[in-house]
């Protein structure tokens, strides 16, 4: 609760706004004989079980002994009946006051629900531990919370650490790990290399060379999916059980075990399993805490994740660059190394910006019952945000050919001479989030045009629009295969330009979509299934890029256009119903 929403009310009482007190209390009105009425503008949540405070935003209390023989809640603008209580005088009244909203809190003369019809001040104090912190919460920079900035920065060195490694993982899978008579040494490879079909050392070299990209691409769809899968978990425990701040430090430190066991050939397998299992506890909860930075109707919540998403590829940016010339100049091992020391640099700041960032919100639960029954009362919204995110999952399988197949055509088949300079394949890692980064405020410039003039589309239609320039971008490369014999650098950079066209209209529009439709005790869970349907993408990723050596480069390019076409005009023909789901009933 902020400071300034903690006063005293009372008719005649005397009594000053208060501001000191760092401990909970809990609320005791002084009832009067005739009906009574509290009206206040406050960001806090009064639950139906009096407890502790649980979070900076959603304070928790009950009220005291109420005494009231028809009690109930009502709130102005229209809205439905949050609870009501009746009976015995030491039965708490459960109310929830959201931000911008007036609370009414009264006693009716007749049968319950009927209206006031007088009304006095309700006198009453309440203390609530914190307060420094939710100043903390309050402090903006350049119209957004500092808390905004904290985790963007965090985001941002947690992508460099994620995004260095994969720029090398191709690269060191097929030209490092699977040297002749070393492959075997890694924990655990040779049975995943049988899983998917043997490797043969005796096989002519061109056929090895082609085995070696299709294991690769496996293992690399089956790691990234992975990446995107452990996000739900992550999400779950955190709605449910420990809060977001808890899971996303022990996620942190965990990935930088991974990363540093990557430096290491034997530790292959586990360094990635490290790194899987630290992302699912880092991923869907830190995005859900930049949604919880803003009340659900805030007009800056778009703007909030395209700066929470310029964080993200800022780190994608520098990670290449720095990997790139690593790599290269001291080899594989210094490259990871330095996405260990970015992760390091992510828990820095985000430890140290805690005081900014939204607390733990959770149900206190010792079980994961009653997410069960939360899904029930708003089955129709949460069937439509896991529509919208399974909509998604072509577009990330055709979007990751850039980090997979993409790497290989740009390292075997493109010129990638500048005058003298031979420039390192992982530095095409880059272009995308260069182009982000440029393409961000241009973007957002022309959706505020279009909503000036009332043309912005729909979250939904936007998804889709992303889709189509996705299907364009692979249109672009093929041209050059067709009709060139030597490929330029230029045609790989124009066609990543429009490809980073069609991710800035899904990727952080599906973030804030999520963030702002799901409710509240399953907002974690539901960006754990936005990842979710991400898992899905990047396994399929890995299946699609077995292609890339068996139907020739054109043929693949050429798949690949057509399937992310098609699936846009799935989601145009499904965002009606989508939209209805949204509609159908209220945020619970």
């Amino acid at each position: 609760m902020h400071a300034s929403a903690i006063q005293h009310f009372g008719a005649g009482s005397g009594a000053e706004q208060k501001r000191t007190s760092p401990s909970y209390k809990s609320i005791r009105p002084r009832l009067r004989a005739s009906p009574l009425v509290l009206e206040a503008e406050t960001s806090a949540t009064l639950n139906r079980r009096s407890g502790r405070a649980s979070d900076r935003h959603a304070r928790q209390a009950g009220f005291d002994a109420m005494n009231l023989p028809h009690a109930s809640v009502e709130m102005d603008e229209g809205d439905h009946l949050l609870g009501n209580a009746s009976g015995a005088s030491d039965t708490p009244l459960g109310i929830a006051i959201t931000q911008a909203k007036t609370v009414r809190i009264g006693r009716s003369n007749g049968e319950d629900g009927d209206s006031v019809d007088e009304t006095r001040p309700l006198a009453f104090h309440l203390d609530v531990e914190g307060e420094d912190e939710d100043a903390s919460l309050a402090k903006e920079w350049f119209g957004f919370p500092v808390g905004l900035y904290v985790l963007a920065g965090t985001e941002l060195w947690e992508r460099f650490s994620y995004y260095g490694m994969k720029a090398l993982l191709v690269l060191y899978m097929n030209d490092g790990l699977f040297e002749e008579d070393r492959w075997q040494g890694v924990y655990g490879l040779p049975t995943l290399v049988a899983i998917y079909g043997g490797l043969d050392d005796t096989s002519p070299l061109h056929v090895r060379q082609n085995r070696v990209q299709q294991v690769s691409s496996s293992i690399y769809g089956l790691y990234t999916s992975l990446v995107y899968l452990t996000p739900i978990v992550g999400g779950l425990l955190a709605d449910r059980k420990f809060g977001q701040y808890r899971v996303v430090v022990i996620g942190g430190f965990v990935i930088i075990v991974g990363h540093v066991l990557m430096s290491f050939h034997s530790t292959f397998l586990l360094a990635l399993l490290f790194i899987v299992v630290g992302t699912g506890g880092f991923k869907s909860n830190i995005s859900t805490q930049v949604g919880r930075l803003f009340h659900t109707e805030d007009s800056r919540r778009d703007t909030a994740f395209s700066i929470f998403y310029c964080g993200i590829n800022l780190g994608a940016f520098i990670a290449p660059l720095v990997t790139g010339v690593l790599h290269h100049g001291l080899g594989f091992g210094a490259g990871f190394s330095a996405a260990a020391v970015g992760m390091a640099m992510g828990m820095v700041l985000y430890i140290g910006g805690q005081k900014y960032v939204p607390g733990d919100k959770t149900e206190k639960s010792t079980h994961f019952s009653d997410t069960w029954g939360i899904l029930a009362q708003n089955k129709r919204r949460v069937l439509s945000i896991m529509t919208m995110s399974s909509l998604t999952v072509v577009f990330w399988a055709v979007y990751e050919q850039k980090s997979n197949t993409l790497a290989l055509f740009e390292d075997r088949e493109v010129n990638r001479y500048v005058g003298g300079l031979h420039v390192p394949t992982e530095w095409f890692q880059s272009i995308d989030a260069l182009f982000i980064l440029a393409f961000t405020p241009l973007i957002g410039t022309y959706w505020r045009y279009q909503n000036w003039r009332n043309q912005e589309p729909c979250p939904e239609t936007k998804m889709g629009i992303g889709y189509f320039f996705a299907s364009a971008s692979y249109l672009v490369l093929l041209l050059p295969v067709l009709l060139f014999s030597d490929v330029g650098m230029v045609w790989i950079i124009l066609m990543i330009a429009v490809l980073t066209v069609g991710e800035l209209y899904l990727s952080p529009i599906g973030l804030s979509f999520v963030s702002q439709n799901a409710p509240p005790q399953l907002g974690s869970f539901l960006m754990g299934v936005w990842f979710l349907a991400s898992f899905a993408g990047n396994y399929l990723a890995g299946f699609l890029g077995t292609f890339y050596t068996k139907m020739g480069h054109a043929w693949f390019f050429a798949l690949l256009s057509l399937l992310a076409i098609l699936n846009g005009a799935m989601v145009l023909l499904l965002r009606p119903w989508i939209q209805r789901g949204l509609q159908s009933t209220s945020i619970r």
